[in-house]
């Protein structure tokens, strides 16, 4: 494994950030200029919902959902989202 964070990707009303992607737990910050402007994609941690059944899935419901990214043979590049540093 080379690391291990939360799943993240759009909001079931707000999307247009991708696909799922697994957001470390340790995330780094670079500059941090604060823009008003509503024409960006937002990120929003996935979480369960499990409403429909909750005595099979215990207490699941509106926990973080946990990720992991594995080495695969072969490749050669990757990229880490939220980290400034190799």
């Amino acid at each position: 494994m080379i690391y291990s964070g939360q799943a993240a990707g759009g909001h079931y009303q707000h999307t247009g950030s991708g696909e799922y992607i697994c957001l470390p737990n340790d995330p780094e910050y670079d500059k941090y200029n604060q823009i008003n402007d509503d024409v960006r994609s937002l990120m929003y941690g996935a979480e369960y919902e499990t409403r429909q059944n909750p005595q099979a899935l215990g207490d699941l419901h509106k926990n973080d959902v946990p990720c992991s990214v594995c080495l695969a043979r072969g490749k050669t590049t990757l990229m880490i989202p939220g980290r400034t540093s190799c």
